[in-house]
Parts: structure tokens; C-alpha cells; sequence
């Protein structure tokens, strides 16, 4: 049941977030709008995950986890329009090159987590 919520969850977030985002950016212009969007997003998550990771209480871990995954596809969102912007008709490239660039990322990342 809680991961069809997630999923749920994931799903209205995610056209919440591209209304917010575009008001926002009517609203204080794109560069702007985004970059409050997308550090919102970003810290809102970063707390939540501190707070499940600290706490022994399932259920508080289970609601930080809903609110993460909404915030996560405000994040999403906001990435795939900044491509979109820039990138014009080669948006799905920019996209692309921005997802691998994150997987190696995450790649080395656990490379190095394990090996110090």
C-alpha cells in the first residue's frame, strides 16, 4: 500500500510542480523562478531524509519519505524545463548527457563510499 501511495503521490506532484514552477517563473522570471523551485525542492528533501535517517519511529519515517517523493519530482521537473529551455530541439540530448553526467556521479560515489 505505501508504495502505490508513492506512486500516487509521485504522479500529483509532479503536475503541481510544473504549475508552480511556471507561475514562479511568470512571476519572478525563469532563471529565478527555477532556482527558488529547485532549492526548495532540494532542502525540503534534505531535511526530511536527516529526519527519517535520525529518527526510530516508522511512521515519521514513512511520511518523510512521502514528503521526499514529492519534493523529488518538483526537483525533476524543474530540471527537465531547464533543459528544455536550453537545449531548444536538442533538449532530449541535453537531458541525456545530464543524466549519465548524474550516474557516473552516483557511480563513483559508491565506488569511493566502499573503498575508504
Amino acid at each position: 500500500m505505501v508504495s502505490s501511495w508513492l506512486f500516487i503521490i509521485g504522479a500529483i506532484s509532479a503536475l503541481i510542480a510544473g504549475y508552480v514552477i511556471d507561475w514562479l517563473g511568470k512571476q519572478k522570471g525563469l532563471r529565478t523562478g527555477r532556482r527558488i523551485s529547485g532549492v526548495t525542492a532540494v532542502g525540503v528533501m534534505a531535511v526530511v531524509f536527516l529526519i527519517a535517517a535520525i529518527t526510530s519511529n516508522n511512521t515519521v519515517v514513512v511520511i518523510c519519505f512521502f514528503i521526499g517523493n514529492f519534493f523529488s519530482w518538483h526537483n525533476t521537473v524543474c530540471s527537465v524545463s531547464v533543459c528544455v529551455s536550453i537545449g531548444g530541439e536538442r533538449a532530449g540530448t541535453l537531458y541525456g548527457l545530464m543524466n549519465f553526467v548524474g550516474q557516473i556521479g552516483a557511480f563513483f560515489l559508491g565506488y569511493i563510499w566502499k573503498n575508504c
